[in-house]
């Protein structure tokens, strides 16, 4: 294997470290949801237990992006590939420990009175899921254009985000020994939105990738 075929070769196997790294959050996204909604405590057990498995692919991908760099001197335009990976992983990670706190949640309020979440949490849940997905598809293809559409869906998110606090706040009012909770589903709303604004930190960071320009501040 030539030296050039060698080195696009462990970008391509970077890259794809880091879309592994993708469908682990994403997957654990989906799982914690699950277990909130069906309040399932063994579902929410594996998110808690496979989230180790997310860090040591986030590892992962750092360490194969050092490698490359130590050992192939890259032109700037990799070298912004390099950095850019290192940022989503960083992002995935974070996601993933968003999954972990929800999951936490059902462990927590597994034996409080029932009380279903709100209606608006599960539109929430898909908007952000496919904000993520499109993020990370839009960083592989290096498609620049699609921050501007992520950005706009997270405005829809934070509108269903102040929604659920409404609601929630009303229902503790209401209802107040459902209150712990109705505090657990802010909490997961919560989550949900720093989810989201990860996805516009990696819709950026492929921005920056294509362009070379810095997200904003």
């Amino acid at each position: 294997m030539g030296v050039r075929t060698r080195y696009d070769y462990e970008l391509d196997e970077l890259q794809r470290a880091l879309l592994q790294l993708s469908d682990a959050v994403q997957a654990a996204i989906a799982r914690a949801l699950w277990s909130l909604q069906h309040n399932d405590e063994s579902a929410a057990r594996r998110v808690a237990r496979e989230d180790k498995a997310i860090n040591v692919r986030r590892a992962d991908v750092e360490e194969r992006a050092l490698q490359v760099i130590a050992a192939q001197q890259p032109l700037a335009s990799d070298l912004r590939f390099l950095l850019a990976t290192v940022h989503v992983a960083d992002e995935l990670e974070r996601i993933g420990d968003y999954a972990v706190g929800t999951a936490r949640l059902v462990l927590r309020h597994a034996q409080e009175p029932d009380e279903s979440p709100p209606a608006e949490l599960g539109a929430l849940s898909d908007q952000v899921r496919q904000m993520l997905r499109t993020s990370v598809e839009a960083f592989a293809k290096r498609d620049a254009n699609v921050a501007a559409t992520i950005e706009a869906t997270d405005d829809c998110v934070d509108a269903l985000t102040a929604q659920i606090q409404a609601s929630m706040l009303t229902r503790i009012s209401a209802t107040p020994r459902t209150a712990l909770r109705s505090l657990h589903y802010l909490f997961v709303a919560h989550n949900l939105e720093r989810i989201g604004d990860r996805a516009v930190n990696i819709a950026e960071r492929t921005t920056y990738l294509v362009t070379g320009k810095q997200p904003r501040g």
